[in-house]
């Protein structure tokens, strides 16, 4: 017993002594240093360390809904730089919009921004006896520029239509935007055109879609006609149908009394006839669309005509944004550069309601960058030959001649369609109709056919409306004798709008 109570004794006074030790042990350098060293700070929300992250972080913050649009405003976050301030430079233009690709809510910031400007004063047109003038109340102009007509003497409110001059990105007072004209204010459009010494429409709607008059038509609707509104009178000398737009020549007359000659001018009208209400129209065919009313337009600037008015059916968003794709490519033309973000603020603080969605927005961004990717693809017909020889060389670095350069651009932009945009063709009852199950129309673009044979017939043919540069067209590759048999006369019945 008493060598086992000595044992735990010593055990005791060695544990001790191990425990009073370690209270009173030096410390090595290396630890001395690591204690010594001040401790970090936890990240709270709202901390200006925010600024050290980087920005590509940030974006994707704010894309997913980290950030709100109102935050990344702020200093801390310096998102707002990557919205630009200045043009961007058609060399980096490819690679600014694929920025805004990666991350679309940058459309929405920019948006937002722009539309988000000094409000004007509109009392001209909120009068009561104007306010009927509107087609809506929401496309209005200010004051400041408001187009003044000259009055009709003994007609209150005579100078008052809803037009606003709006300047390009290069010259001041370029562009005259108007609403569509209503019966009642015919007569006002065509003194406004008088007036403005207008040679140029630009109209941007069709006269009725989505089941109401979007715009009345305001010309003959046929060339053995003439109209007369009040002491003009309209007659229509020429018309050019194409695949998206028709161009009419009009002759305008004005008698100004019996001891007076009656003057004459003509102008050109643009009507684009497949830009239907809230969507967009194909970026190539606006730019075919632009390029023409350009070449008329760039004529009579240098004669000295008015502005180049231009309408859809409010003198909103699609007018807006055929004006932000005029004006970018012209200040490209002369200072290779597009300021989409800084036009669509001189836009908003012209005239309201011009450029009305997001949407828009964007394909006006998707329509500069496929200019710059595909540039100017028309010719004259004399350069033909002299085009396919060099379409046919070789380039020395890519190894690769222009033909296949221009197929695989086309493949690069040709949009992926899902089963869902082609879901007539993936029904059951109509898999049997389709040679090849990669190969399906889209919903949207193929024809629906009409059946008196009862229901065993559906709407269904692997066809798609093709345009081509003076109609639109329809190409369809049918199968079997029976089924073309079957088919065939339903789908050569012309679909009218």
């Amino acid at each position: 017993m008493s060598s086992h109570a000595t044992s735990m004794a010593a055990t005791a006074s060695a544990h001790s002594h191990r425990s009073g030790g370690h209270k009173h042990r030096s410390k090595s350098s290396t630890r001395a240093q690591e204690l010594e060293k001040p401790k970090k700070k936890l990240l709270h929300k709202g901390s200006t360390s925010l600024v050290s992250i980087p920005n590509t972080i940030k974006l994707s913050m704010l894309n997913s809904g980290l950030i709100s649009i109102g935050e990344s405003k702020s200093e801390q976050y310096g998102v707002m730089s990557a919205i630009p301030c200045k043009p961007v430079e058609v060399k980096n233009y490819v690679k600014h919009c694929e920025q805004r690709r990666k991350f679309p809510v940058l459309y929405k910031v920019e948006f937002q921004s722009a539309c988000k400007v000094e409000v004007h004063s509109c009392r001209h047109a909120t009068k009561a006896s104007n306010r009927v003038k509107n087609q809506n109340q929401k496309c209005i102009p200010y004051d400041y520029n408001r187009v003044v007509l000259d009055a009709i003497e003994g007609v209150p409110d005579s100078d008052y239509i809803n037009a606003s001059y709006v300047d390009s990105l290069l010259k001041p007072n370029a562009y005259i935007v108007t609403q569509g004209p209503m019966e009642e204010i015919v007569y006002d459009f065509w003194r406004l055109v008088w007036q403005e010494h207008a040679s140029c429409i630009v109209m941007l709607t069709k006269t009725f879609d989505f089941i109401r008059v979007m715009c009345v038509q305001y010309w003959p609707a046929s060339m053995t006609k003439s109209e007369t509104y009040g002491d003009i009178t309209i007659r229509v000398t020429q018309e050019e149908e194409l695949a998206n737009f028709r161009i009419r020549t009009i002759h305008i007359s004005r008698n100004f009394g019996p001891d007076k000659p009656v003057e004459e001018r003509v102008l050109l009208q643009f009507h684009y006839t497949e830009w239907y209400s809230h969507s967009c129209p194909f970026s190539n065919a606006i730019l075919e669309f632009r390029r023409r009313v350009r070449a008329v337009a760039k004529h009579h600037v240098e004669s000295g005509d008015g502005p180049v008015i231009v309408h859809c059916n409010d003198g909103g968003g699609r007018s807006g944004v055929y004006l932000a794709i005029d004006a970018n490519l012209e200040l490209m033309e002369e200072e290779d550069g597009f300021d989409v973000f800084g036009y669509l603020k001189k836009l908003r603080q012209s005239r309201k309601g011009l450029i009305e969605t997001i949407d828009q927005y964007k394909f006006v961004y998707d329509t500069l960058e496929e200019f710059v990717v595909c540039g100017n693809s028309w010719f004259p017909v004399s350069e033909l030959s002299q085009r396919l020889r060099a379409k046919s060389v070789k380039n020395p670095i890519t190894k690769q001649n222009e033909y296949q350069r221009e197929y695989a651009q086309i493949c690069k932009q040709t949009p992926r369609f899902t089963i869902g945009d082609c879901a007539g063709g993936h029904r059951g009852d109509n898999r049997a109709k389709n040679r090849d199950v990669l190969i399906i129309p889209p919903d949207n673009f193929r024809p629906y056919l009409t059946s008196f044979q009862g229901n065993s017939f559906t709407d269904y043919i692997n066809a798609v409306f093709v345009d081509v540069s003076t109609a639109q067209i329809r190409f369809f590759y049918p199968l079997a004798q029976r089924v073309t048999f079957a088919f065939f006369p339903r789908c050569c019945t012309p679909q009218t709008e």
